[in-house]
């Protein structure tokens, strides 16, 4: 006799159609309590369709065929038997949604309400779903901030997202979504944008939530790496049509034949006379933090320290480091164009925000950003036409339909998609989108936020080495901040590693030695 539990839910033969074009097929897979489901895919290949189907968040074009089973299970004291999800009205989903099927997303400061505190977000998933006072279900609220590994959870519930580290903002998430106990609990992509060290913390606390509440995990990725480290069994889907994973591809050997490697071994080295084209010195930005309740001043949080950076003409330079490292603030501050109030920043020989505002509109025209998530930093109601003319438009350049096609074609992407808004387009698409956009204007400098970590790893590898034949053909500086080392040591002369707010160290990849950037000790 078999001890394996009921199902906790099943989907038979799914199918999800968009006009006419079916992207999932006959998909079908169980899940049962305590154990983790795989589902492993490149981009567009209908894993977060399948995900949506089962949290009934399909877009209102799609039509759905097939089954989707909850299994029996209980609220509050009432038992419940197993029910059909397909077909369910918006008010039947809205009891399941956060009740039994708990949900995490790719990117937890787009999950949570910028203007409610953590704690306040988590307390009111809670009331939403069974009676509890507001005290109880702050008391609860902590609770789980303690479970979810949250450090001084009792003073950081009245904090806002803002205030938490990438990593920290995930584990707000996962409270919320595991709240009311739910008893399936999806997760879709809830590492790519954490850096190494966070993202394995966030996979080893989904792992003791499983075994500790006995749920049932459907957990979605493109990293094989984190399939393997979490899930009991695994699917592959491809084209939308899934079949199971018996055992994992095989890794792709250093120097093989497969690995991406741009168009050289490494970059070109820099000529002699490379102008600088940012130079940084002594940066210290610093948060201040509310005063006491009895008027104190509080010490403000160290965003980054002495930091002294040059990039020259030419050259590509990473920032890599752990969420919450100062990476971002860096580049915040040269995408501010304000004088720092400690250090200093020159963009092209000129101190930041100083001349006259004609000066000022000349400079940002020459620092093009390209961020983390495309489709977040595209406009949804724009065609791809007017997204890449808008820079020029801003900056008062000519625009003309030969401008547009131009850009695209640098990008790798053909005219036919100048009409498309960006949700008609792949994940990959929109970020050469977002980078055809940071080219409009004709800049010398492109600032990059984790350009490639919402992609899957083919994905990473193409625009990677799009952005070294741009880089060399139009001579643009690289100032670019990710957490891969393995891959952004292949297209960058320099890796700087950020820790705790400080540079401590520079890798130069073709040197086997790493350089201390100052006289500074390294830390042990």
């Amino acid at each position: 006799m078999s001890t394996e539990s009921a199902a906790t839910l099943t989907v038979d033969d799914l199918t999800v159609t968009i006009a006419g074009r079916p992207i999932v097929r006959n998909v079908s897979f169980e899940l049962r309590p305590g154990r983790v489901l795989g589902v492993v895919g490149p981009s567009g290949s209908g894993k977060s369709m399948t995900a949506s189907a089962v949290l009934g968040l399909l877009p209102t074009a799609a039509t759905i065929a097939g089954s989707i089973r909850l299994g029996n299970g209980k609220l509050g004291n009432r038992e419940l038997g197993e029910r059909e999800l397909v077909g369910l009205d918006e008010r039947a989903w809205c009891e399941i949604r956060g009740r039994r099927i708990g949900w995490v997303g790719q990117d937890p400061l787009a999950s949570l309400t910028p203007t409610m505190t953590v704690g306040d977000q988590i307390a009111e998933a809670i009331t939403i779903h069974r009676p509890a006072s507001g005290k109880a279900a702050r008391t609860t609220a902590v609770s789980l901030m303690e479970a979810v590994g949250i450090p001084d959870a009792g003073r950081r519930y009245r904090a806002y997202p803002h205030e938490f580290s990438g990593g920290m903002r995930q584990r707000i998430a996962i409270a919320i979504a595991i709240a009311n106990e739910p008893e399936v609990l999806i997760a879709d992509e809830p590492t790519s944008a954490l850096d190494v060290t966070v993202g394995a913390r966030i996979l080893d606390l989904f792992a003791e939530l499983v075994t500790e509440h006995r749920m049932a995990m459907l957990l979605i990725s493109h990293d094989e790496k984190v399939i393997d480290r979490l899930c009991d069994r695994a699917l592959v889907i491809e084209n939308g049509i899934a079949r199971p994973r018996i055992r994992p591809r095989p890794r792709i050997a250093a120097g093989s034949a497969r690995e991406p490697t741009g168009d050289g071994a490494a970059p070109k080295p820099l000529p002699p006379d490379a102008p600088p084209v940012l130079a940084i010195r002594g940066l210290t930005v610093t948060y201040p933090r509310p005063r006491s309740a009895i008027g104190r001043r509080r010490p403000g949080t160290v965003g980054c320290a002495d930091i002294d950076l040059d990039l020259r003409a030419g050259e590509a330079v990473a920032l890599i480091g752990e969420s919450g490292s100062g990476k971002t603030t860096i580049l915040n501050q040269v995408l501010s164009f304000r004088t720092p109030r400690v250090g200093s920043i020159d963009l092209f020989g000129q101190p930041v925000g100083a001349g006259d505002r004609r000066r000022a509109g000349g400079v940002r025209r020459r620092v093009g950003a390209v961020f983390q998530d495309p489709g977040d930093s595209l406009n949804p109601r724009m065609s791809v036409a007017e997204l890449v003319a808008e820079p020029r438009r801003i900056h008062r350049l000519p625009v003309t339909a030969e401008h547009i096609d131009t850009l695209l074609a640098e990008v790798g992407l053909s005219a036919d998609l100048r009409t498309r808004r960006p949700r008609e387009l792949s994940g990959g698409q929109q970020q050469r989108v977002a980078i055809a956009r940071a080219l409009a204007a004709g800049p010398d400098l492109l600032v990059l936020d984790e350009p490639v970590s919402a992609l899957d790893a083919p994905l990473r590898a193409e625009i990677m080495l799009l952005l070294d034949r741009l880089r060399e053909r139009h001579a643009l500086a690289y100032l670019m901040v990710s957490h891969d080392l393995d891959l952004v040591r292949r297209h960058v002369h320099r890796v700087v590693v950020v820790h705790a707010g400080r540079i401590v160290r520079i890798d130069r990849p073709t040197e086997p030695s790493l350089v201390p950037s100052s006289d500074r000790e390294l830390p042990t």
